[in-house]
């Protein structure tokens, strides 16, 4: 195919397409007896990869870079891959030590020692825990915390369905990108239902009887 059927089958503009080549996620076109335009359909799949991650996950492209990277290696880890996708998405400035933030670091400990969640020293996702828990505290809101445990019970649910889509038979690169493009755009799955919810919740409390169907 061509680089502009190429840009409507994957949704991706051409000028992006070539911004992705020349930063050397997408190969460049090669013109085969199968693919006469220099494009094919590995082309497709890495373009609307990229899409999933970077314009709909909001993922760097340096972030995607190396997940990319990750990919393409000869053995892909799923960890490795992993952590290179969550650095993207909560990819933050280091805080320094404070009280509330000592006091945040107790709480997401606590937490994770009493999901007995078997974790990396240098997790990037605690990271971001801890800091919206220490802005909770810091805004006058702790109270909202005792909710944690309710967060941490529906994650766990969460990580078992999401390790269930992952086939015994799957390749490690298709292990790879599963849980990578599960990753990124599971927490757009999360944060949608959960406006929806309370979308519905605040409908139901605030205007009972408008547009409910019980």
């Amino acid at each position: 195919m061509r680089i502009s059927e190429l840009s409507a089958r994957s949704g991706v503009p051409i000028p992006r397409i070539k911004y992705y080549i020349r930063e050397g996620l997408v190969a460049r076109a090669s013109t085969t007896e199968d693919t006469p335009g220099g494009y094919g359909e590995d082309h497709l799949h890495r373009v609307r990869l990229i899409r999933a991650m970077v314009t709909i996950g909001g993922m760097s492209i340096a972030a995607a870079r190396a997940v990319l990277a990750e990919l393409d290696s000869p053995t892909p880890q799923v960890p490795e891959a992993l952590g290179q996708a969550m650095l993207g998405i909560n990819d933050r400035p280091e805080a320094g030590e404070t009280e509330n933030r000592a006091r945040a670091s107790a709480i997401v400990d606590d937490l994770i020692a009493d999901r007995r969640w078997n974790l990396a020293e240098d997790e990037p996702a605690r990271d971001a825990l801890l800091t919206a828990v220490e802005t909770m505290i810091e805004t006058g809101h702790a109270e909202m915390l005792g909710h944690l445990e309710v967060y941490a019970e529906a994650a766990d649910r969460i990580a078992d369905a999401d390790m269930a889509s992952l086939a015994a038979a799957d390749s490690p690169a298709a292990i790879v990108e599963k849980s990578v493009v599960g990753t990124v755009l599971g927490e757009i799955f999360i944060d949608s239902m959960r406006r929806l919810a309370h979308s519905d919740r605040a409908r139901r409390r605030y205007w009972p009887g408008e547009g409910d169907a019980d």
